[in-house]
């Protein structure tokens, strides 16, 4: 299996010795799936996609309770995504844009710091304001500045989500996208993004991240959560945390429950703080 790119961020040290030791020629098919999960819910998830194809390697094939495991990580994002029990598929890239478009994005941000305002919630109907369940800074009409993501979207869509690059391509969906800064304090609870509105249904959603070097935040990690037998129902303790590392993106189905962890941003400068591009693939109304 293996990831098709893997992440940047180090494994924590206890998550890094749980590995090596039960890596070694005597560690059971159960403690490796086991480990696995551990490792996704930590976020490292090259490691997770490592341990379990160890397992299938030494074992010969990994019992029917890992195809979930292995599932998230396959990248099957089309249109209607099988919104089984267990881990949500996702993609993940990092190095997703070459160095220049990546700055030419992240100054034009900086440079409008002006534009953004406090991010409001939404019921599908109205929008509202609430501290307790999200708090951060949101552009919305960032215009020509998202023009070079949406054309590297593209072949990633060709990829992982043809259908979806299909509708795109005979108008029957459109990317919705805009800007976010996540400082001190900041985070946004559980939440889908299936519902963009009354009218419109959110098919895939995306997130790419930026920030200042050297990273100036911790926190701010995104968790996908896994899916209960009930398709209305998510799992809080089982979920594929997503670490924000500079210049990688991940696009999972629309929906999935998600939220962003709280930042700790020592500066309380804006332009240290957790950047993003979040958007959406969403189907426009017959």
């Amino acid at each position: 299996m293996g990831a098709a790119n893997p992440t940047p961020s180090p494994i924590p040290a206890d998550v890094a010795e749980a590995v090596a030791r039960l890596a070694g020629p005597t560690a059971a098919c159960a403690e490796l799936l086991a480990l696995a999960e551990v490792c996704r819910r930590a976020g490292a998830l090259q490691s997770a996609c490592d341990l379990v194809d160890l397992a299938e390697s030494r074992f010969g094939r990994v019992p029917a309770t890992a195809a979930p495991l292995r599932r998230a990580f396959d990248g099957a994002l089309d249109v209607r995504c099988d919104p089984v029990a267990g881990p949500v598929p996702i993609v993940r890239r990092t190095r997703f844009l070459s160095d220049s478009h990546r700055a030419e994005i992240f100054s034009g941000l900086q440079a409008s710091i002006a534009c953004f305002e406090p991010s409001p919630l939404s019921d599908g109907e109205r929008e509202y304001y609430a501290d307790d369940r999200r708090t951060s800074l949101t552009w919305r009409e960032i215009g020509a500045i998202g023009e070079t993501l949406r054309g590297a979207l593209t072949p990633l869509l060709r990829e992982k989500a043809p259908e979806t690059l299909a509708l795109l391509d005979n108008g029957g969906a459109a990317i919705d996208m805009h800007a976010q800064i996540h400082g001190d304090g900041d985070f946004f609870g559980p939440h889908c993004d299936l519902k963009a509105d009354a009218a419109h249904e959110r098919l895939l959603s995306f997130v790419y991240y930026m920030h200042s070097q050297p990273r100036r935040f911790t926190g701010g990690d995104l968790l996908i959560y896994d899916r209960c037998d009930n398709a209305d129902v998510y799992n809080p303790a089982a979920y594929t945390r997503i670490i924000p590392d500079e210049n990688s993106i991940v696009v999972f189905p629309g929906f999935a429950v998600h939220e962003v962890d709280r930042v700790a941003l020592p500066s309380r400068e804006r332009m240290d703080a957790r950047f993003t591009i979040t958007g959406s693939v969403v189907m426009r109304a017959p």
